[in-house]
């Protein structure tokens, strides 16, 4: 619950009679009483249009395209507001107490005493690291220096300097999956959870980033780098080295070629390649046009 008393807590705005369920960009929709923020009136249509929304944190001049039944809390950095809230309500979590199923191996890894749940038969390699928000399914494993659930790489640049806001949502790791040496998997951040579904295979040295999701049986190979708020279906294949930008799509059983960079949509069993990815088809062809040509 967001309150007045919060908002005057995190931010030092004053504000009377506001209550809120939850937080979220002009996009969300998991809650049907969300406040929002709008650092820029391009967005308005956006937030007008989105029924789930009823407050916004924006600067006065912004304030003149929002809907007339939206609370209006206004600020001249929307932006610092928003995500010192978002700390805020990170910062005032209370998890309950750890627990190992005692099936699991665990021996020479870091489990959090607060906020862990591990399922039946899990393997926990030496090093492995398990942060508060995270839930591993039956039958994972965790290879050694593997860090799940932790608060990775989100600052923004505000006029009142850079902050870094900590993070307010979990991670769940499905049966079945097996998330290899040094991965890196962020915790869900600003309501998007993170989650690898049942039997996807993660190979070594993998980052995925807050509010992925990566499908059920999806592979994800060695080095690639899966940025925040990704959609990787089910069956899909990331090759080694592979980077997919943030908000990207990756439709079922598709695949992504190794070295790739993936900034658009990828349609459900389309294959990508090259820097920035393009049909595979239309990968070979360019390539043989500029050997011709030279």
């Amino acid at each position: 619950m967001i309150d007045s008393k919060l908002i005057l807590q995190a931010t030092g705005i004053s504000s009377r009679g506001h209550h809120f369920s939850g937080i979220g960009d002009v996009h969300a929709n998991h809650l049907n009483n969300i406040l929002s923020f709008l650092k820029d009136g391009r967005f308005a249509t956006s937030l007008n249009d989105n029924p789930s929304i009823t407050g916004v944190i924006c600067t006065q001049e912004i304030s003149k395209g929002v809907r007339s039944d939206i609370e209006v809390i206004i600020c001249d950095d929307p932006n610092w507001a928003f995500f010192m809230l978002i700390d805020a309500l990170a910062k005032k979590r209370d998890f309950d107490e750890s627990f190992i199923h005692p099936s699991s191996e665990t021996e020479g890894a870091f489990v959090a005493d607060r906020g862990v749940t591990i399922g039946k038969h899990v393997t926990l390699e030496p090093f492995a690291v398990v942060q508060p928000g995270t839930t591993i399914g039956d039958g994972a494993i965790i290879r050694a220096g593997a860090v799940l659930g932790l608060d990775t790489f989100q600052h923004q640049r505000t006029s009142r300097g850079t902050i870094s806001p900590k993070h307010d949502g979990d991670l769940s790791i499905g049966p079945n999956v097996e998330i290899g040496a040094n991965c890196t998997i962020s915790k869900g951040f600003s309501y998007r959870n993170t989650h690898v579904q049942s039997c996807a295979k993660i190979d070594a040295g993998v980052y995925i980033g807050h509010g992925a999701n990566v499908g059920q049986r999806t592979i994800v190979c060695a080095g690639s780098q899966i940025m925040g708020h990704v959609i990787v279906g089910d069956d899909a294949f990331i090759g080694p080295g592979a980077q997919i930008s943030s908000r990207v799509s990756v439709g079922k059983k598709a695949r992504v070629s190794i070295g790739s960079v993936v900034t658009k949509n990828v349609r459900s069993q389309q294959t990508v390649t090259g820097n920035f990815a393009i049909p595979h088809r239309d990968f070979l062809k360019n390539l043989k046009t500029s050997i011709r040509e030279t």
